[in-house]
């Protein structure tokens, strides 16, 4: 994967397949962890990232 704000990242994935539906599948991308890429990755995922506010009863 190429980005402009983390330049090159290389990523590893996988997809995995459901049992039950063979159409189905969910793709997952990792990156080593300690490396350049996951800090680069993990700069980008807080731009996506968002703060979860439970509603609470008052």
């Amino acid at each position: 994967m190429t980005n402009q704000s983390a330049d090159d990242l290389p990523l590893d994935w996988n997809a995995l397949s459901c049992a039950s539906d063979s159409e189905q599948q969910l793709g997952v991308w990792t990156v080593e962890p300690g490396t350049p890429s996951r800090s680069a990755l993990r700069h980008l995922t807080s731009w996506a990232t968002t703060t979860y506010h439970p509603i609470t009863d008052r």
